[in-house]
This record gives C-alpha cells, structure tokens and sequence, in this order.
C-alpha cells in the first residue's frame, strides 16, 4: 500500500518507540495491519528480517488527509526519540 511504511530503528525495540511517539500524540504500531490481535509479524517473516531487525520494527500509517506538515513533525519526533536512545 502506498499508504504504509514499515520501518525498523536497529537498538530501539518497536515497542519503546511505539510508547514514546503515543505519548507526543504520534499513534503508529508494532503489529501488521492483517494481524490484529496477534503476536505473529508473517510480513516480517516473509521478508527473511533478522529477529533484532524484526524487534526494532514499526509500522506508519498514513491517509490521503495527512499533510507534509505532519509528516515532518513526525520524522522530527522520531529523530528526537532516537537521539534519546542512540545518544
């Protein structure tokens, strides 16, 4: 979909990165849109990710309503999120 974009931040779990962009009112996640409810990441699977590949992976979800604007606040939140954990 042109709409999604998985991305992986090697030395961040997706979890932790899930948590601190929920928490500035960015709502991404760690799961593939077709695995609701479960823990299985078959996307992840099929693209032969290593398990720390995999970890470190989240998935953006965007709509034909989403603005540049949002996405550089966004891309800004990640890169300061990242500077936290990467140093």
């Amino acid at each position: 979909s042109p709409w999604v974009v998985q991305a992986a931040f090697p030395g961040i779990p997706g979890q932790v990165m899930e948590r601190a962009l929920s928490a500035d009112g960015f709502y991404i996640s760690t799961g593939s849109a077709c695995s609701s409810g479960s823990h299985e990441r078959p996307v992840l699977d099929g693209l032969g990710l290593s398990a720390a590949e995999k970890e470190g992976a989240v998935r953006f979800s965007f709509g034909s309503g989403t603005t540049q604007e949002a996405m550089a606040e966004l891309l800004e939140e990640v890169r300061s999120v990242a500077g936290k954990f990467l140093g």
